[in-house]
């Protein structure tokens, strides 16, 4: 998945994406969607590139505790016990994965 510029095939790439690659939609226009990266990065992918709504990339038993943080760019962290005995892993970002608990809130892995 090409993260571009512009919303056009020949602006300038500005990173690669690999699937199942978490990515926050800001604005729609006309078959693009304007795009900001959970690093902060803006950019443009084409619709035919994004999904919502998938399964679970699987499930997480949240005795073992791991670190998580609520937001990608923050450096504060938690023990992943106090959100509960189970998440599932709803996308990726580099080596990060995010999370929903059984609350239905969003965490940031960091392992």
């Amino acid at each position: 998945m090409i993260v571009r510029q512009e919303p056009n095939t020949q602006s300038s790439t500005i990173t690669q994406l690999t699937n199942n690659t978490i990515v926050f939609a800001l604005a729609k226009t006309s078959d693009w969607y304007r795009v900001k990266l959970p690093d902060g990065e803006n950019g443009y992918l084409h619709q035919n590139l994004l999904s919502s709504n998938l399964p679970p990339l699987s499930k997480i038993d949240m005795s073992n505790t791991i670190s998580l943080k609520e937001d990608f760019l923050n450096e504060n962290t938690f023990p992943s016990d106090l959100i509960g005995k189970e998440a599932e892993i709803i996308g990726e970002f580099g080596s990060y994965k995010m999370l929903k608990s059984e609350s239905g809130a969003f965490y940031w892995t960091i392992d």
